[in-house]
């Protein structure tokens, strides 16, 4: 089987907004080509039906023929053709970790968050940190945070690398802790148990071992969410199988040349 996977902010959607029609005709173009399309995503399953509900709204995609691989594949769901919603496993970091060390990192990011405002005067909104079950996310701005809010977040976190200086900060601060700090999107830091990135996917799913799978995200490098999975998919599959993508455009854009990939190794 041919297997897409994809990151979804930055990569199937603009951060945090909804997919648009174009982006549903490209991955209703893969599934007619053969493959099979995974979402795999930092943000948990309600942000996702919330940016992805226009999936459910069209007869050229097949939803129910979808994996939603969600809080980097540690929760996996697919849908009925009736539309209901199958969750076949979950984890759950809490059980994972002790209690002291949790309530540390609690104490460590409230104290960043401060630190931070007083630093560089960015919007606060709300919802900073989010407790998925299976990791934890960081917001500085607030997840409640208006598109205006983000997209002066983003320029001040451009200029600054804010969250560069939380993740070097907290790591030091919770050295040995045995987890996690990476980037998310455009706002947030996503927090989990070492070996819980999105490689999961592949280590605990054990979904495609005998597949082609390819790979689209947009946070590939450094400690963006999408490396280990980049790097995954570039080791094990070849060079041409990972695909780094800047927007939505350019994922329809590789999606397109993918398909005409596929097709000329059919008739060579």
């Amino acid at each position: 089987m041919k297997v897409a996977l994809f990151d979804m902010d930055g990569t199937l959607t603009e951060s945090r907004q909804k997919m648009d029609k174009a982006m549903c005709f490209s991955l209703a173009k893969l599934q007619k080509a053969g493959f099979k399309v995974g979402i795999v995503t930092g943000s948990d399953i309600e942000y996702v039906l919330e940016q992805l509900s226009i999936i459910f709204e069209t007869n050229s995609l097949n939803f129910h023929e979808i994996d939603f691989w969600v809080c980097n594949g540690t929760k996996y769901y697919t849908f009925s053709e009736e539309g209901k919603r199958i969750c076949h496993y979950e984890k759950n970091m809490l059980s994972d970790i002790d209690e002291g060390l949790y309530r540390k990192l609690m104490m460590s990011l409230t104290g960043m968050l401060k630190d931070m405002i007083e630093a560089f005067n960015f919007p606060m909104t709300g919802n900073f940190i989010d407790v998925r079950g299976t990791m934890i996310n960081f917001c500085p701005i607030g997840r409640n945070a208006s598109k205006d809010q983000r997209d002066k977040w983003i320029e001040i976190d451009k200029k600054f690398m804010i969250r560069s200086i939380i993740i070097n900060k907290i790591q030091n601060e919770m050295r040995d802790s045995g987890l996690s700090f990476k980037k998310g999107g455009d706002t947030s830091i996503d927090i989990y148990p070492e070996g819980w990135d999105k490689t999961f996917v592949f280590d605990k799913g054990k979904r495609y071992t005998n597949d082609s799978v390819y790979f689209f995200g947009d946070r590939c490098a450094g400690n963006g969410n999408d490396k280990e999975i980049y790097d995954y998919v570039k080791e094990n599959y070849g060079e041409a199988n990972a695909r780094e993508v800047s927007s939505p455009n350019e994922t329809i854009e590789a999606i397109d040349r993918i398909i005409e990939r596929e097709n000329e190794s059919i008739y060579t």
